[in-house]
């Protein structure tokens, strides 16, 4: 079972380095191989489609994919645009604050960046920042960190908290609940990532 096992692991990741086949395929490939060859129980192999960040993480690439393509993102960082005009300053400041508002109200990291990105992107065009531009990196970093960094202080705003949570409730019996949590870290840790 261990060179069964063996081989399907490095076929898979040979497809994946090789991009012999396209990475869904080859993903579809592993998952297929697994179940045929009964190498662990299929909710075993597929357990990691029960996980709630997995569906967050799909569900906020669905929705940027979806504003890319309809135009939404362009019609959004025009009026974005008008607004954070003047400065660079204030575009970083302007993409820095929606990350963290939007925090409230889709709970992953990866599907606030990927919805975000698009947009941020196409603000960056409106601006006249290129491909390799260092503002347009910085743009595209402010994005990245603040979406990281200032959701840590909303306990369901990114996967790690939601981890601690359940970790803390199942080892100690403690719930963690939303505004006590948001009114004891979001002054401390938002204003300290945010300087950091």
């Amino acid at each position: 079972m261990v060179i069964v096992v063996s081989t399907i692991v490095a076929v898979t990741i040979a497809l994946w380095a090789t991009r012999w086949l396209p990475e869904y395929l080859t993903g579809l490939l592993f998952f297929t191989l697994a179940t045929v060859a009964g190498v662990a129980p299929a909710t075993t192999i597929f357990s990691g489609f029960a996980s709630s960040a997995f569906w967050l993480v799909l569900s906020g690439f669905i929705l940027g994919a979806a504003i890319y393509k309809t135009g939404l993102a362009d019609r959004i960082a025009r009026l974005m645009a008008v607004r954070m005009r003047g400065s660079y300053f204030r575009m970083v400041a302007g993409v820095v604050i929606m990350s963290y508002g939007l925090a409230f109200i889709m709970p992953s990291n990866m599907g606030r960046i990927a919805l975000l990105m698009p947009i941020v992107m196409a603000m960056a065009d409106q601006a006249g920042l290129r491909d390799g531009d260092p503002g347009r990196i910085g743009l595209a970093l402010a994005v990245g960190f603040a979406t990281f960094m200032l959701s840590t202080s909303i306990l369901p705003a990114n996967v790690p908290n939601q981890v601690m949570a359940g970790t803390i409730e199942t080892s100690y019996g403690l719930d963690l609940s939303y505004l006590p949590y948001l009114k004891m870290h979001a002054p401390v840790l938002a204003s300290s990532r945010a300087s950091s």
